[in-house]
């Protein structure tokens, strides 16, 4: 089964907006080469709650990902309900 991570993750504020700008790679490993999977990933505030932000497809070992999160998100999150990473 895939295994997904998402490694330097930089929050930084967009400039003019109340969001930030997230950057990260996304990880794929123990995958065939030519999976392309379609990861949801979320933004966790600091009381825990989560926000679906986008699903990035992970293409290859590795993918860059850019995507726009709200202000006060404290990191994100790959799929924590569990729709894509089952071992059912």
């Amino acid at each position: 089964m895939p295994k997904f991570a998402l490694e330097n993750v930089k929050l930084t504020p967009t400039p003019g907006k109340a969001t930030l700008t997230a950057r990260a790679t996304l990880h794929q490993k123990d995958a065939p080469e030519v999976l392309v999977t379609s990861v949801p990933i979320y933004a966790s505030s600091a009381d825990g709650k989560l926000l679906l932000i986008d699903r990035v497809f992970a293409d290859g070992p590795e993918t860059a990902i850019k995507l726009t999160v709200p202000a006060g998100t404290k990191k994100l999150v790959i799929d924590p309900l569990q729709t894509v990473l089952t071992g059912n």
